[in-house]
């Protein structure tokens, strides 16, 4: 969490000058998460401890194509977190599909996402960090705890995908 102190006006003052009063005001380092799958895509806006704040979902060619429905729903994210005054530290988009981490070159996917363009075309919309990783990592890497780091995980939706954890790191082939 990050701050700024700001007046809160004056208090009541007993035979003396007011004093001034000061507060905390918080703004809450947040980021954005999509996940497209078959027939939704959802983009929620979470603290950094994983709790959603505010979640979009839409059908996943609401908007006429993949691209633009997850595009959409980043922008109104976006939209939101500036109205609540959250800073927004990264977007993270998971894909069932297989990732190129070099290049980040979507592989497989059911949708044309423009291969590694994905990143370019949303920086276009979104200042800060992006991300995009397979559906089944970050499913993976969400069920990391402290006292679980190793161990392998399978994810059933849309299709199969699997991915194991060690010492709390992905393990790629």
């Amino acid at each position: 969490m990050v701050g700024r102190v700001i007046a809160t006006g004056g208090g009541s003052a007993r035979g003396g000058r007011p004093r001034d009063g000061l507060a905390c005001e918080r703004l809450w380092a947040s980021v954005m998460a999509a996940d497209r799958e078959a027939r939704k895509c959802d983009v929620a806006l979470a603290d950094r401890g994983g709790t959603i704040l505010r979640d979009f979902v839409r059908p996943s060619l609401d908007a006429g194509g993949a691209y633009e429905t997850l595009r959409a729903l980043v922008l109104k994210a976006t939209a939101e977190a500036e109205s609540q005054g959250l800073l927004v530290s990264s977007l993270v988009v998971g894909l069932p599909a297989i990732i190129d981490p070099d290049t980040g070159m979507t592989l497989g996917s059911p949708w044309d996402f423009g291969g590694s363009g994905l990143v370019r075309r949303l920086a276009q919309d979104v200042r800060v960090p992006i991300a995009v990783e397979n559906a089944a990592s970050l499913s993976a890497l969400a069920q990391a705890r402290p006292g679980l780091r190793n161990f392998p995980a399978l994810s059933l939706a849309p299709g199969v995908g699997s991915r194991s954890l060690s010492n709390g790191h992905l393990l790629r082939a």
